[in-house]
């Protein structure tokens, strides 16, 4: 009894363990995601230049409406309609829905 492998303490239970594998999401859930970003994808590119570049600058890079005004040359209240246009384009195209 005096070994030190009969003193330790038991090793705790696998069972008794939270799971790691929980956290990762399945093969379906992530091939969807693929397939949204895809389509979300076709639906930009299907913009206007100036529209693409907005949501880019605005949602991509999370830059502020002054920022994107300054970088492309234009007033801050025309980024903001730009964005909210490309944003309902955006809706219509991944959902398909007519104009």
């Amino acid at each position: 009894m005096r070994r030190r492998a009969f003193r330790r303490l038991p090793h705790d239970e696998l069972a008794s363990r939270p799971e790691i594998a929980d956290d990762v999401p399945g093969v379906d859930e992530l091939l969807a995601r693929a397939e949204d970003e895809l389509r979300l994808m076709g639906c930009v590119s299907k913009l206007s230049d100036i529209q693409q570049r907005v949501v880019r600058l605005r949602m991509l890079e999370e830059l502020s409406g002054d920022d994107v005004a300054r970088e492309l040359g234009v007033r801050p209240d025309h980024v903001a309609t730009l964005l909210y246009r490309a944003k309902k384009e955006l809706f219509r195209c991944v959902t398909g829905t007519a104009r």
